[in-house]
């Protein structure tokens, strides 16, 4: 059945528009309709009411054929419901007319009109034939109050069957007009629940994507504010890695083997990152850079990252992998903030930026090395117990644009 009365709607209606959900209510409705005109015609036949059979007969083929004239899309939805209201009002009004003695139980079917309205069109249409049924159930009201005759073809002995029958026939009808309109409206917010959960679905998936990109405290600023201005970080510490001898390694690899190994590598860097609370800013090529202390301001961010660089060469040493790394780490102040209005990148800037650099630069194959002001801070702390890091220095080294500058191994970590 469902499927007979989804063909009357047009094609073009879409299954998510109101006009696709006003459509099937109004097929169905029109059909129930017709049944019960149908009824009418066959019992006003039996009683000898001829131009209330007729009527009735009006009806039943006007409700039928309003449906086939949707489904070619010839008229709109709008001026078809309307058709039908108009069909459905003359209707009763011919039965009133013609059974004098049976006004009470008919007009009330006068009162379907304006609801039918209201569901099939809108407000202003059922404030419309709202007032115009009135009017009507008014008119006919006043008429009998000061005498008027009207043609009553019904027999006197048949008053008490058409009064039932009328009457519990107002009663099923409008129950069924609710009933379908209630299903329709299941239907409508079920189909609104399943496309909110997919939805919130792509929206958690946006979220988790974005997430990835950016801090979480950056994405806040963004959804809030629609942009993120750059902060200055006075107590921050930068780590840069790079594979020791990458060019001629990947000389040797194929592109595929290349890419497969980096990801291995730089997989097992995030993990490091995210267990010791840092945040990764880029890969440039085979290098790796991150810091610890923003956005979310952190005292013990020098220890936190050699926690994490000296995981990072605790991996590189066993995993059996084809590169080896250097690592360089130096504290201080930088610039964070997104740069571009497209393709949102989260960089830092500064020259402790550079200064981690030449760090990483200095050092060795497999080794930490830091600087004066991240071994300051890491010397500084109040610790009970073992030292929980050992330091080599390295002297003065002169480092690029920066002059000669103290540098520190990191050496033999307890990692806690």
């Amino acid at each position: 059945m469902k499927k007979f009365l989804l063909q009357f709607i047009p094609e073009h209606y879409s299954h998510e528009d109101q006009n696709f959900r006003k459509a099937k209510l109004f097929v169905n409705i029109c059909f129930i309709t017709s049944l019960f005109s149908t009824f009418y015609f066959v019992s006003s036949s039996l009683v000898g009411m001829p131009k209330v059979q007729w009527a009735m007969a009006f009806n039943a083929v006007g409700f039928v054929l309003l449906p086939f004239v949707l489904r070619k899309d010839w008229l709109s939805l709008k001026f078809l419901a309307n058709c039908y209201i108009s069909i459905g009002g003359i209707g009763v009004l011919i039965t009133v007319f013609n059974t004098g003695g049976l006004i009470s139980s008919i007009l009330p079917w006068l009162a379907v009109l304006p609801i039918t309205s209201l569901m099939l069109i809108d407000k202003r249409s059922g404030w419309v034939w709202t007032i115009l049924s009135y009017l009507a159930i008014t008119l006919v009201g006043l008429l009998s109050i000061f005498g008027f005759k009207f043609n009553d073809e019904a027999q006197v002995s048949f008053l008490p069957l058409f009064n039932t029958a009328n009457l519990n026939g107002l009663g099923v009808l409008i129950f069924l007009i609710a009933l379908v309109f209630e299903n329709t409206t299941n239907t409508a917010l079920k189909n609104l629940a399943d496309k909110n959960t997919l939805l919130d679905m792509e929206k958690k998936r946006s979220e988790d994507l974005l997430s990835n990109i950016l801090p979480e405290e950056v994405i806040e600023e963004l959804k809030q504010n629609g942009e993120s201005r750059a902060r200055l970080y006075t107590n921050v510490t930068v780590m840069f890695t790079d594979f020791v001898n990458f060019t001629g390694i990947s000389e040797t690899l194929t592109p595929g083997e290349l890419v497969e190994e980096i990801h291995k590598n730089f997989t097992a860097f995030d993990a490091i990152m995210e267990k010791h609370g840092i945040e990764k800013i880029k890969t440039i090529g085979d290098a790796y850079l991150a810091v610890c202390g923003l956005p979310i301001e952190v005292a013990d961010h020098a220890q936190r990252i050699t926690k994490a660089a000296l995981e990072i060469q605790a991996f590189m040493l066993t995993n059996s992998g084809k590169f080896q790394v250097r690592i360089g780490i130096h504290s201080g102040q930088v610039v964070a903030g997104i740069v571009g209005v497209k393709k949102f990148a989260y960089d830092i800037w500064g020259d402790t930026v550079n200064m981690a650099n030449r760090m990483e630069s200095n050092s060795e194959a497999g080794k930490i090395n830091i600087s004066q002001a991240t071994y300051e801070l890491l010397t500084g702390t109040e610790r009970s117990g073992s030292a929980e890091f050992e330091f080599e220095y390295r002297g003065k080294i002169n480092a690029k644009n920066k002059g000669e500058v103290d540098m520190w191994f990191v050496e033999n970590v307890e990692i806690m």
